[in-house]
């Protein structure tokens, strides 16, 4: 796992659950990295963890990250963080892109929309 912090990534050791299917394996990751994130005071509490589906497309590994809806109070230097974190650490695991749906509905990267609680929307 890779926690950055003003582009400086700093690895994170955990014990994450091997599954056999490509989805369950990035869930657990990224379950293990939000968990990281919440012991660094980065991850609020209230924002929830996304889903991930994991595929191959072509010739590329993909990963999808919905984030279900959230009432969540984020800053954008936090957002920024979590997003910078969330891709190291799929890209170092094997992924070659990460898509990004904002329940359901597809996103560019979550900059400026993670932060942004469902209500406001």
């Amino acid at each position: 796992l890779y926690l950055i912090d003003d582009d400086l990534a700093r690895p994170v050791v955990r014990d994450v659950a091997d599954a056999s299917d490509p989805s369950a394996r990035s869930q657990a990751l990224i379950e293990a990295l939000v968990e990281a994130l919440r012991d660094d005071g980065t991850w609020p509490s209230d924002l929830p963890v996304p889903r991930v589906y994991a595929f191959d497309h072509e010739r590329d590994a993909v990963v999808v990250l919905d984030l279900p809806q959230h009432d969540a109070d984020l800053s954008v230097a936090s957002e920024r963080r979590i997003v910078a974190s969330l891709e190291r650490t799929l890209i170092e695991d094997g992924h070659d892109r990460v898509l990004y749906l904002r329940d359901g509905t597809g996103e560019r990267p979550w900059l400026g929309r993670l932060a942004v609680p469902s209500r406001l929307e």
